[in-house]
């Protein structure tokens, strides 16, 4: 299992998925849906033995950084060979997303999953 969140910023990722046309086309709507699933997450992996098992948490910004080297040593983590994908992290599909809401919008955002930023080692 490969999970990713945020982007850099919880209201990148809402602004993600408010643009996407299987999620909620809201902010209100997009938190609802996102807010259960990064606790549920969180419990079970504060839980759940991973030791052993085929799992790495990776961050979309550094996939997006140096997507081939990234891309070889989450292969090598997930214990897969390495081959080129035609599918790729580029952080300008990333960073188009940090002007999307105004001020209060991302501050919102923010103190609604105030406990699932820094969980996912984000400041």
């Amino acid at each position: 299992m490969v999970t990713t969140m945020f982007g850099g910023a919880a209201a990148d990722t809402v602004a993600s998925h408010v643009d996407q046309p299987w999620a909620p086309p809201t902010v209100d709507g997009a938190l609802a849906r996102l807010e259960p699933v990064y606790d549920r997450w969180l419990a079970r992996r504060a839980t759940a033995d991973l030791t052993g098992r085929r799992y790495v948490e990776v961050k979309a910004e550094d996939l997006a950084a140096d997507w081939p080297g990234q891309r070889r040593a989450l292969f090598e983590r997930l214990g897969v060979d390495d081959f080129t994908t035609r599918s790729t992290f580029q952080s300008r599909r990333l960073e188009h997303r940090h002007g999307q809401f105004d001020r209060q919008t991302r501050e919102f955002v923010e103190r609604t999953l105030d406990g699932a930023i820094p969980a996912m080692g984000y400041a």
